[in-house]
């Protein structure tokens, strides 16, 4: 079974500056993380009747992307896995300030480990446009981090500073996330061997690296 957890932030409201800021004002107040917690594990303890080993992609941008890693992180750290219940495949990032935030965190452990994808074939894929000002490469935040994204994959999807608001509406952007879904599907459901399997992965992670 595929399920698919959407972490949205940081949308223009009023403008991007005073939605982006005000978000990170309100995220580091000691009193929203434990509310953020809890709203992400109400949205996964739905996963209790499911069978175990469901597969699980997380799918966030912007802030997100640091509730989300910040979540699965201290998850992991505390239970060993994100969930009894969840194999954690896929993490895709979509303008992630995660290299910001880990600036203002140089003297602790927050930004040491990074989150560790729990399939075999699963992929942390970084999406980001260079006219994005607020999206950087996490890859080269250190050797764990290299090693724990798959990829800093390049996109365009818009004029300087909009790009970052521009992921979920690119076609570029759901294609990456769509094939991957949709091979994982094939696998998980016994579609097609384990041969056809590999090449399949094989031919979608050549073409992220072409394009």
């Amino acid at each position: 079974m595929l399920f698919i957890l959407r972490i949205i932030d940081c949308w223009l409201k009023t403008s991007f500056a005073t939605q982006f800021i005000g978000d990170i004002i309100s995220y580091n107040d000691d009193s929203v993380w434990p509310q953020i917690n809890q709203r992400i594990t109400k949205e996964l303890d739905v996963l209790n009747g499911e069978p175990l080993g469901v597969n699980l992609t997380f799918i966030a941008h912007s802030l997100g992307t640091v509730i989300s890693s910040d979540y699965i992180r201290e998850r992991q750290k505390e239970k060993g896995k994100l969930h009894e219940k969840v194999i954690l495949s896929n993490f895709f990032t979509m303008g992630a300030p995660i290299t910001l935030f880990s600036i203002n965190y140089a003297d602790s452990s927050m930004f040491k480990k990074p989150v560790e994808i729990e399939d075999v074939y699963g992929k942390w894929i970084n999406i980001l446009d260079d006219n994005d000002p607020i999206a950087y490469s996490i890859k080269d935040l250190n050797d764990d981090y290299k090693n724990a994204v798959f990829m800093d994959k390049k996109v365009e999807v818009g004029p300087y500073a909009v790009a970052h608001i521009k992921y979920w509406s690119d076609k570029k952007v759901h294609s990456i996330i769509a094939k991957k879904l949709a091979i994982d599907w094939l696998r998980l459901n016994g579609k097609r061997d384990g041969a056809e399997i590999k090449g399949l992965y094989k031919e979608y992670t050549d073409a992220l690296a072409l394009n």
